[in-house]
């Protein structure tokens, strides 16, 4: 396959000096697993490759017609110039290394790199959530701003109306004036905006005009909040709680990366999101794992273990679709099939391309080929042939009905839990209260009981003291004794306030006054 190049034409023309020597017959490589993009195996004794890379590396033999020899790393990993591929190119082991290595130009001393072959996808694979981000199904209509602003309505609107009432009744002195208090208001604004009715009937243009206002806001607020919360509690669509770096690690995610390959190179340079990553593994949160060869159950097993797997979007695919398949085969019902998810975003895009030995002679005949190839969408393709056209799993599984679940109506569980909590708590503290009082009576009728004993019959009391005494129940009075006015009652009088006063004393023990007057000494017993 032939491609015009007018760089190698023009210094064609201009002497021999400029051309580059001609590939080589034979040269030793190295990749190392990552699939799909690159792997090798053993098979009848001769290491062989597979994956992307070595489709486009078959492109290179037909056009030069070479040869070549898999050197493996002795350690599986990208590396540095101590260890891994970067290490074998570093020292001149190998020519090329056939896989796809994130272009860092920390790097640049190490080794050269090739044209960009393709830019980094990566992605999260988390486990399905059950919910989505946006909240529960109560809450998630309106934002987190929106709620807050109709707190803060509520606690304007009802002072508010209260001032204006309160004001108008000062000035206007209409007998027939509403007096409502400050707690009346504040209930009418909350039970309004629960689309309740209200006994309160303002009198008052002023005040009026104000309920008239908060009504059209509570019918406009609640019909808003109606159609949200059908199209959220029908529809299936939701978000993830994981979508970019940030949520990752402020979201106090698990994660886990594979060691030494491209994302795990990334960690050690300095940059915004690598910087993130190292963060939340000092926290403890990241794991890396050394299972470099990694099957799909392998991959969705940590997954499945609650870690959210930072991968290649592609691998990601791959591993849905593989346990979409398998369970279709055990003919599993539709809704449990989708267990995993990819998020959308690309968190960390890198250009990727093959690596060569500073200086390298076949660097420049390799972006002559690669090239045309990348821009032809090559790579793209290869991407796509082994995904299905339709796609696996996607965050909007588009159903068209959708049963609501226990997860969405959590909110109005905890809602009325926490209501029928607090009128408890009110309730055993009334109980309190009343038991409180009770304790307090008794506590003083035995208190008078001991002063009477310790007075005595003959101390003179106070006429005045409370509470009775009676010889049945405390919380019942007795009806006033029958005076009669004979011989063995008293004659001694008390002057009191310039009135004079017989003292009598009753069978309870007690003293009363009776005023020296005639008419009212003998009908006091009658009318009081």
């Amino acid at each position: 396959m032939q491609h015009f190049n007018p760089s190698r034409s023009g210094n064609a023309a201009m002497g021999s000096q400029d051309e580059p020597p001609p590939f080589p017959s034979h040269i030793k490589i190295t990749t190392y697993n990552d699939w799909p993009f690159s792997r090798y195996r053993e098979e009848n004794g001769t290491i062989i490759g597979e994956g992307y890379a070595f489709e486009l590396l078959k492109l290179l033999i037909r056009k030069f017609n070479f040869t070549y020899t898999i050197v493996p790393p002795r350690e599986d990993i990208i590396g540095n110039e101590e260890r891994g591929m970067l290490q074998q190119i570093y020292d001149g082991e190998v020519d090329m290394a056939v896989a796809f290595i994130p272009i860092l130009s920390s790097f640049r001393n190490i080794c050269d790199y090739s044209a960009p072959l393709d830019e980094m996808d990566t992605t999260f694979l988390l486990k399905r959530p059950g919910t989505s981000a946006t909240g529960s199904g109560l809450t998630a209509p309106f934002s987190t701003r929106v709620w807050y602003l109709i707190l803060i309505s509520l606690l304007v609107v009802g002072p508010t109306i209260y001032l204006i009432i309160y004001l108008r009744g000062k000035f206007a002195r209409d007998e027939k004036a509403e007096k409502f208090t400050f707690l009346t208001c504040m209930w009418f604004v909350y039970g309004a905006l629960l689309k309740q009715g209200t006994t309160a009937s303002p009198m008052g243009d002023s005040t009026r005009l104000v309920f008239a206002t908060w009504w059209i806001f509570i019918t406009i607020l609640t019909s808003f909040y109606t159609a949200n919360l059908t199209a959220f509690l029908t529809l299936s669509r939701f978000t993830l709680g994981v979508n970019s770096l940030d949520e990752l690690v402020y979201g106090r995610y698990s994660w886990v990366i594979v060691n030494g390959r491209s994302i795990h190179t990334l960690l050690p340079i300095e940059s915004d999101d690598t910087r993130m990553l190292v963060k939340s593994k000092s926290w403890g949160y990241g794991y890396v794992t050394r299972e470099y060869n990694m099957s799909y159950n392998s991959i969705l097993k940590k997954v499945k273990d609650g870690r959210v797997f930072i991968l290649e979007r592609t691998l990601a695919q791959m591993a849905i679709f593989e346990d979409y398949r398998n369970k279709t085969r055990d003919a599993m019902d539709e809704e449990r099939k989708c267990t995993y998810v990819i998020s959308e975003s690309n968190v960390l895009a890198r250009p990727r391309g093959f690596a060569f030995p500073v200086g390298s002679t076949i660097k420049q005949h390799v972006n002559s080929e690669m090239i045309p190839a990348v821009e032809g969408g090559l790579v793209k393709h290869f991407k796509l042939e082994k995904l299905p056209q339709a796609q696996i799993c996607p965050l909007n599984l588009k159903s068209k009905e959708r049963r609501l679940k226990v997860s969405d109506l959590m909110m109005t569980y905890k809602v009325v839990f926490a209501g029928m909590g607090v009128g408890v708590i009110i309730f055993l503290m009334e109980l309190f209260t009343i038991f409180i009082r009770w304790v307090a009576r008794h506590e003083a009728f035995r208190n008078c009981c001991r002063r009477n004993e310790v007075k005595g019959p003959s101390e003179p009391e106070d006429p005045w003291d409370y509470p009775k005494k009676t010889d049945t129940n405390f919380w019942i009075r007795t009806p006033p004794p029958v005076y009669q006015m004979n011989e063995e009652v008293s004659h001694k009088t008390y002057s009191i306030n310039g009135r004079d006063y017989y003292i009598v004393k009753e069978e309870t023990g007690d003293q009363r006054l009776i005023p020296i007057r005639t008419p009212s000494a003998y009908l006091f017993q009658y009318i009081h």
